[in-house]
C-alpha cells in the first residue's frame, strides 16, 4: 500500500475516533443536565396563610383536608416551616427559633433546624419561647396527623424586626427546602370595631392577592399580628411563581373577641 494511503487511513481513523468522543461527552453532558432539570422539577415549595386562633380551628381543619385533597403534591412535603409572631418575649427586635424535637398528639414531629452560618445576632435561639407560644402550639396537632412524616422547624419574629431583615428565613427555606409547605401563623386585625377591622382585613388580602406587603403597608395590631411574617411567605410564594388564593376569611368584632381572620394557599 503506497505511504498516503497510510496517511489517509489514519487520518480518516482519528478522525473517527475525535467523533466518538465527542458525542460520548454530548451523551454524558445530557443526561448530567436531565438529571439537573429533574432535581429542579422536583422542588416544591408551597406557603399558606392561617390563623393560630383555635376560635376558628375547624375552618383551618377544613382548609388543610380540602388543599390536600385538591392539590395532591401536598401530600408530598418532607418539611414543614412555621413563621409566627413572637407573642411573649420581651426582645421584639430578633427572630427567635429553636432546635429541639416537638411531641404532640400522636407522635413526635423532628425538628430539622441547624443554626445556618448566615444567623447574625438578630437570629437566636430560645426554646422555652418558641415551645410555649401558640402561634407554633396551635399548629402542631393537625399538622402532625396530615404530614406525620415531614420534619419541622419554627421561628417566631418580632414587632420590630423590619422586612427586610425576614430575608434570612427565605435563605432558611431556599436552602432547607426540595418539598415544603411554609406557613405564616398570623391572626389579623385585633381590637377594632368590626366596620374598621373589616375594612383593614380588606386591605390585608389585597396585598397578598397582589403580592405587595411592604415595610409599612400593614400595622400591628390593626391590619394583622405579624406583617413581617405574611411579607416573609409571600417572598418565599414570589420566588415559587405562585400567587395567593382565599380561602376563608371571617370578622368577629361583633360577636366574640374583636379579631379577624384569614385563610389562604399560595398556588
Amino acid at each position: 500500500m503506497k505511504w498516503w494511503k497510510w496517511v489517509v487511513m489514519v487520518a480518516v481513523g482519528g478522525f473517527g475516533v475525535a467523533v466518538a468522543i465527542f458525542g460520548l461527552v454530548v451523551i454524558v453532558m445530557s443526561l448530567f443536565q436531565s438529571e439537573k432539570n429533574e432535581q429542579v422539577e422536583k422542588r416544591a415549595v408551597w406557603a399558606a396563610v392561617v390563623p393560630h386562633h383555635d376560635v376558628v380551628k375547624s375552618e383551618r381543619l377544613r382548609f388543610w383536608d380540602n388543599y390536600l385533597a385538591t392539590v395532591p403534591e401536598l401530600g408530598d412535603v418532607e418539611r414543614l416551616i412555621i413563621i409566627g409572631p413572637n407573642h411573649f418575649g420581651s426582645d421584639q427586635t430578633v427572630i427567635v427559633y429553636d432546635d429541639e424535637d416537638y411531641t404532640t398528639f400522636g407522635g413526635v414531629f423532628q425538628n430539622f433546624m441547624a443554626r445556618a452560618e448566615y444567623f447574625d445576632q438578630g437570629v437566636v435561639k430560645n426554646t422555652t419561647l418558641v415551645k410555649e407560644d401558640h402561634a407554633v402550639t396551635s399548629l402542631l396537632a393537625e399538622l402532625y396527623e396530615r404530614f406525620p412524616s415531614a420534619e419541622i422547624a419554627a421561628f417566631l419574629v418580632g414587632d420590630e424586626v423590619s422586612l427586610e431583615r425576614t430575608a434570612v428565613l427565605n435563605r432558611f427555606v431556599e436552602d432547607s427546602c426540595r418539598k415544603c409547605l411554609v406557613v405564616a401563623s398570623v391572626d389579623f386585625s385585633h381590637y377594632l370595631e368590626a366596620a374598621e377591622a373589616e375594612q383593614k382585613t380588606s386591605e390585608a388580602i389585597r396585598q397578598l392577592e397582589e403580592m405587595t406587603v411592604r415595610e409599612g403597608s400593614l400595622g400591628v395590631p390593626d391590619h394583622a399580628d405579624c406583617p413581617a411574617c405574611l411579607f416573609a411567605v409571600q417572598e418565599t410564594a414570589r420566588a415559587e411563581g405562585r400567587k395567593f388564593e382565599l380561602f376563608f376569611r371571617d370578622n368577629y368584632g361583633v360577636e366574640r373577641e374583636r379579631t379577624t381572620h384569614v385563610i389562604g394557599i399560595y398556588k
